[in-house]
């Protein structure tokens, strides 16, 4: 996976060491750097986060976690206060409903309103395009950019054509799926695959597509 190393910086009190020396103290304690390369006024790091440290590495505060572990450095995770409408109960505009249990113990809802679909600013099309990725719009950029930080994929959907009700469940067989890279035939599915459906058909492949 691909890490902008101004990006771990954020989330680290305290000064860091260069990027070429991070990559080099990563792979002696930690894990196979790939490549250390300059991108801009950034470096990328393009480290190999094996299975194990999945949970806790896969993402930008993993990573500034780990360095200030090893470094004696203290970690700077940001806060999120968003504003709550008490007058506005989630279970009156959606319900999840998680059938596989085995494959998915906890899938989470929240409802935005007043939300406009618009370009992103600067530096978040900065920031997710270090990392491979390529900018959207502001509701995607904001979803893709909360898992680069903390590891959660996550999803858009819009409120109007999802209707009230999100299954977690598998695919039935000879479902299919058109996502958002832009591919021309939608993708068929079968009855291993996980996916998060409303009343009507699959909306994402869990995890993985939109």
């Amino acid at each position: 996976m691909k890490f902008s190393y101004n990006w771990i910086k954020e989330y680290i009190n305290g000064k860091l060491i260069d990027a070429k020396k991070l990559g080099d103290v990563l792979m002696l304690h930690s894990f196979e750097v790939e490549a250390v390369e300059k991108q801009n006024k950034d470096w990328i790091l393009d480290i190999d986060v094996l299975p194990n440290r999945a949970h806790d590495c896969l993402s930008h505060i993993g990573i500034a976690r780990e360095v200030c572990a090893i470094e004696g450095l203290k970690l700077k995770a940001p806060l999120a206060s968003p504003k709550e409408d008490k007058n506005l109960q989630i279970k009156d505009v959606l319900r999840v409903e998680v059938d596989q249990t085995d494959d998915c113990l906890r899938y989470g809802a929240i409802y935005l309103k007043d939300v406009q679909v618009k370009e992103s600013p600067l530096w978040l099309k900065e920031k997710i395009k270090a990392c491979g990725l390529q900018p959207i719009n502001n509701i995607v950029d904001a979803t893709n950019f909360v898992m680069l930080e903390t590891g959660q994929p996550l999803h858009a959907f819009d409120a109007e054509k999802i209707g009230k009700q999100i299954f977690v469940r598998r695919a039935g067989k000879g479902e299919d799926i058109k996502t958002l890279d832009k591919e021309k035939k939608p993708y068929l599915l079968d009855e291993s695959i996980l996916v998060i459906a409303d009343l009507r058909k699959p909306v994402a492949i869990a995890g993985i597509k939109g």
